[in-house]
């Protein structure tokens, strides 16, 4: 009797979503401390702390990028979730609004590897680590 009911229970969408969103955020807790001890083995400090530095750079540029837009963007498409011209109005308006905040965000980070020489020096790790800062997603309903 319970199994039956605990069957039933993990068979609803909701909890299945539920369970499968918890392993994905116990993942990206348990996945660091697997990968961290190999990589630094590999990097060694120097190189580790470099690439640190730019993903931290970079982290200002994430948060500049998606200021407060993937709230009020998920209100807003929910809100339209109907009406396929109001989801694309939503999605483009986003879309247009994080291109410009990247294009704000990349350009104060290119003005400052450049004013800073140690950070001029290793350019291309700086390079490297703008592909964190993303803006285009696909269009709600995959279309």
């Amino acid at each position: 009797m319970i199994r039956s009911n605990i069957r039933k229970l993990v068979r609803e969408l909701l909890v299945a979503n539920v369970l499968a969103l918890y392993a994905i955020c116990g993942l990206n807790y348990v996945t660091p401390l697997f990968v961290l001890p190999f990589v630094l083995r590999v990097l060694k400090p120097n190189a580790y702390g470099l690439i640190i530095w730019a993903q931290s750079l970079m982290g200002y540029a994430v948060l500049l990028t998606d200021f407060g837009v993937n709230l009020t963007a998920a209100r807003d498409i929910s809100v339209a979730r109907n009406d396929p011209h109001k989801l694309a109005v939503v999605y483009w308006s986003t879309t247009t609004a994080k291109l410009i905040l990247l294009a704000v965000g990349m350009a104060c980070v290119a003005v400052i590897v450049f004013c800073v020489s140690a950070f001029r020096r290793n350019w291309p790790v700086r390079l490297s680590t703008t592909a964190m800062v993303r803006t285009l997603k696909p269009p709600p309903g995959g279309g």
